[in-house]
Formats: C-alpha cells, structure tokens, sequence
C-alpha cells in the first residue's frame, strides 16, 4: 500500500505509525466485544436454544457489523495514541525541524483514513447488510427451533407458545423424532387431545413453519358436549413460532432497497451507513490535533478529551438518525448537519493549534520566493 501512494521516508514513518496503533486498538476493542458475544452464543447452544452449527455463522455475522462501529472508533484511538507518541518521544519537534509541518501530518493521516472509509464504504453499504440478514436469518432459526430443543422425553413439556401441553415417551438425539406422542391442547371452547405412534418435526419451507407430522394415531375433540375421535395414519399440526420485530430487520435491507424507499425508517438507514465512513475521515481529522500533547504531559495526555469528543459526536450521530426516523427533522437536513459542525470543530482546533506554526512556514516560503 505505501509503495502505490509514493510516500516519502517520514510520510512511510508517520503512515506506518498509525497503522500500527490502529492494528493494536481494533483487535483489542474486537476482541472484547467478540468475547462477549461468544460467550452469549454459547450460552444459547449450551441451553439447547441453538445448533452447534450455527455458531460460525453468527460468530462471523457479528465480527462484520461490530466492525462497522469498531474501525472508526480504532483508527481515531490508533492516530490519536500513534502521534501521541511522536510527541511524547519529541521525534515530532526533530520532524518540525527538518521542514516538517502540522498539514502534512494532516494530510497523511487523512489518506490512511480515506483508504479505511473505502473499505467501510464497501462494509456498510454491501457486506454488513448481507451480515445482517444472516444474523437475522440464524435468529428466525433459533426461534423456530428454540421449543423443539427444550423437549424432553418422559416429561411434560408446554408447546405452541404455552398453549398446549406434550409428553413423548422417546427423543432422537436432535428431538426432531419422537415416540409414543400425547398433546393436549385446550383452545377456547375446543378441548383437543392427540395420541400417536411416531412423530417427526418438519419445517414447511412454503410457510416457514415448524409442523408436528403424528403418525399413526387419533385425535379427541371436545366441543361443549359433543366429543369426536378421528383416527389418522399421518397428521400435521404447526409448532408455534414469534415474529420478527422491524428493528431487527432494518440492517438487513439491501442498500438499493433504500435508496428507492421514501420511508424515514428507511432514509434514517442508508444515511446512518453513509455517515459511518465520512465519520471515519472526520473523526481522524478531529484525532491529529487532539493527539498534540507537551512531551512532559504524558503519551495519552489528551486521550480523555478525546473519548468524550467521540462520546459526543456519536451520540449526536445516534440521535440524529432517531430524529430521521421519527420525522422530528427531514431527510434532506437529516445526518449532514452532524457532519458539518464536525467538520467546523475540525477547522477551529486545526486553527488554534497550528495556525502560528502553518503561518510561520507560509512565511518562509514567501521569503524564499522574494
């Protein structure tokens, strides 16, 4: 990467500082939250809520969206801790000697963030959507499945969503095969009790839907006084299952989908995933002179500023999107504004910290002109 944009031997240095730092800043902030979600899975696996199976998947689902968060926030930490160091080091005021200045600090640091926000441009428009649905996808699962694994043989088990009550004698490992069936299901003014031989748990693709198939067995209805028995050689019966909320599904709409969609849950969306990578490029411009600290001051002198500057410019973000979705404000006003008082803040600390240094070296360059 440094060899196709032709950097000099400090722009290489200061390039690979910052990588560096970011590198070390991301794993560690993923490796906390993906602990924690591994954790979590386990859990619903270890409970019979999910198939072993299914953890890869999930896992893989949650590593592509937490780093939509996580890239921004690592590589606004990485440049902040990476020149921090030059400055605590003094290899910065050695830089300033040599001809070295504020902007083109700046202007290295905002080509390592404009490589970054491509790839993040690529992650929220296209990947994590794709994440998204999976995620989602594995969740309808685990719903669709989460009563068949709490079924136990030789024990009365509660089916269709409390609704009814289950006892089978035999379990097949995955409990999707069952012996000597008994269901009793008291809906309403109908009383139901189903005996079987076999049993099998299909999903019906059609309606995406788990069925109980009974086989070889009969069925008693009890409507007020009247009683019927009806004997079946196979019997279908769903398996109840919850829906899905909208929260939950927004992230898994593709991006064309919201591009077409005048819905302000839907515009809220697509920005939110648009800003992430231009809060990428302003959180690193906000992070250069935010990383200036007196030698003396310590290598993380300025890193608590710093997080509450992020604090407040993604809490800003946050609710500028809710206020999209509400319609508290319209699309077209929507993110942008967010990104324009940072971009003002960007150019009043640029100002106040470097401004004497930049109009020194203006100076000089006017000098050497004359």
């Amino acid at each position: 990467m440094i060899k196709i944009l032709k950097l000099n031997i400090l722009e290489r240095y200061i390039f690979k500082e910052i990588m560096g730092a970011w590198l070390g800043t991301t794993l560690i902030l993923l490796m906390i939250f993906l602990a924690n979600i591994l954790i979590l899975i386990l859990e619903d696996i270890m409970e019979g809520l999910l198939p072993l199976d299914a953890l890869l998947p999930m896992f893989i689902a949650q590593i592509v969206r937490f780093s939509v968060t996580l890239l921004p926030l690592g590589l606004y930490l990485g440049v902040i801790i990476g020149l921090g160091r030059l400055y605590k080091d003094s290899e910065m005021a050695v830089m300033a000697a040599c001809g070295w200045t504020p902007l083109q600090t700046l202007k290295i640091s905002l080509i390592f963030a404009t490589v970054i926000a491509s790839v993040m441009f690529l992650f929220t428009l296209y990947i994590s959507p794709i994440a998204a649905a999976v995620d989602l996808e594995m969740q309808n699962k685990m719903k669709r499945q989460s009563q068949i694994y709490q079924i136990e043989s030789g024990k009365f088990n509660m089916a269709n969503n409390n609704k009814a009550v289950m006892f089978t004698q035999k379990l097949s490992a995955d409990k999707t095969h069952q012996e000597n069936i008994f269901l009793f299901n008291d809906n309403k003014n109908i009383t139901t009790i189903e005996n079987a031989k076999t049993a099998t748990i299909e999903n019906i693709k059609k309606y995406d839907e788990n069925y109980f198939i009974f086989k070889n067995g009969n069925i008693i209805n009890k409507q007020n006084d009247r009683i019927t028995i009806t004997e079946f050689a196979e019997h279908g019966t769903k398996f109840g299952t919850e829906k899905t909320t909208e929260k939950t599904t927004l992230a898994s709409i593709p991006t064309m989908d919201l591009f077409k969609s005048v819905n302000p849950r839907h515009i809220g969306e697509l920005q939110w995933r648009i800003s992430m990578p231009l809060a990428t490029i302003l959180l690193v411009a906000l992070a250069v002179p935010l990383s200036y600290s007196n030698p003396r001051a310590g290598k993380f002198g300025r890193l608590m500023v710093a997080l509450v500057t992020y604090i407040g410019y993604s809490n800003i973000l946050i609710f500028s999107k809710r206020w999209i979705m509400d319609g508290t404000i319209p699309g077209y006003i929507g993110m942008w504004w967010t990104h324009l008082l940072a971009l003002l803040v960007v150019y009043m600390l640029i100002k106040k910290q470097y401004g004497k240094a930049i109009n020194t070296k203006k100076n000089k360059v006017e000098a050497g002109k004359k």
